[in-house]
């Protein structure tokens, strides 16, 4: 039997290689929000968080970087990914946070939220990224892997990006 895990991330995957035709954005939405449930589970806070959200197209140009879509903010008509990224850019902790995790630093949080961006960003659909998303060569993969490896071990011991 499939997990609701399972069922979300492959919905995501799909959705994040392909674009989707407009009029299909309410089942495609419905789809994500039943897969989240699936996901999460069927309480009543779950199902409240899913109706406050949806999976569409943003408009031509609407944020500088082509077409896009994925998972928006219902009210704000926001992707999901752009609001944690302003979280993110927030100037200190917010205090919730500070009182919970009492050490964590600006860096820390702010280290949180971009990644938890990066993987939202991960699951959306970008015109600007899609030919070359087609590509399913998996040399090509490894090779960009290992790469980005190096280049995060330098970083890590130099603290620089110019190598």
């Amino acid at each position: 039997m499939p997990s609701g895990k399972q069922i979300l991330i492959e919905k995501l995957f799909h959705l994040s290689l392909n674009e989707i035709n407009e009029k299909d954005e309410k089942e495609i939405s419905d789809i994500i929000t039943a897969a989240l449930l699936l996901h999460g589970s069927h309480t009543p806070d779950n199902f409240e968080c899913v109706t406050n959200i949806y999976y569409r197209k943003s408009k031509d140009s609407e944020y500088g970087t082509g077409k896009r879509q994925g998972i928006f903010i219902d009210n704000l008509d926001e992707f999901i990914s752009d609001f944690i990224y302003e979280l993110a850019a927030l100037e200190t902790v917010p205090k919730e946070i500070k009182e919970k995790y009492p050490s964590i630093s600006k860096d820390e949080f702010w280290s949180i939220l971009h990644t938890v961006n990066l993987v939202l960003r991960a699951l959306e659909w970008n015109s600007t990224d899609a030919i070359v998303e087609q590509v399913n060569d998996d040399k090509s993969k490894e090779k960009l892997l290992k790469s980005s490896i190096r280049d995060l071990n330098f970083y890590r011991e130099n603290k620089d990006i110019t190598s």
